[in-house]
């Protein structure tokens, strides 16, 4: 039986009691503050269940997305010119040559995607 048909095999034999449990669950989200600006960001009891061929594709599409970025920072830093393009402004250099003891771009980073059919769709970084 593959993992999403015993999840849901699950949620059906308990329906009436996790369906009871929705608002509690969505207002301690809320009050938790796990939400995009009204909306709680986890709004539903399934989740994405991948495949080992499928988290293995993601993982290396990620990291080839993730080593671009890399990439960019790299040459930004390193050439003043495309700095000066996307406006950075010369107050703001020496904040940005500050060595922060470490490489990566962000010591935390996360790379939102959607998981269409086609194949992974990144949204944005986010780096703490």
């Amino acid at each position: 039986m593959r993992p999403e048909a015993i999840w849901q095999e699950l949620l059906d034999a308990n329906r009436a009691e996790w369906q009871r449990g929705v608002p509690a669950f969505r207002e301690a989200l809320y009050g938790a503050g796990v939400r995009f600006g009204d909306r709680p960001l986890c709004n539903h009891f399934r989740p994405k269940f991948l495949t080992v061929a499928e988290e293995a594709h993601l993982r290396s599409v990620s990291d080839a997305v993730l080593g671009g970025i890399m990439e960019a920072k790299d040459r930004l830093l390193a050439d003043p010119a495309l700095m000066r393009m996307l406006g950075v402004r010369p107050e703001e250099k020496p904040l940005i040559d500050v060595d922060p003891g470490y490489s990566h771009i962000a010591p935390c980073v996360r790379l939102d995607s959607f998981l269409p059919a086609t194949g992974p769709q990144f949204v944005e970084v986010n780096g703490e």
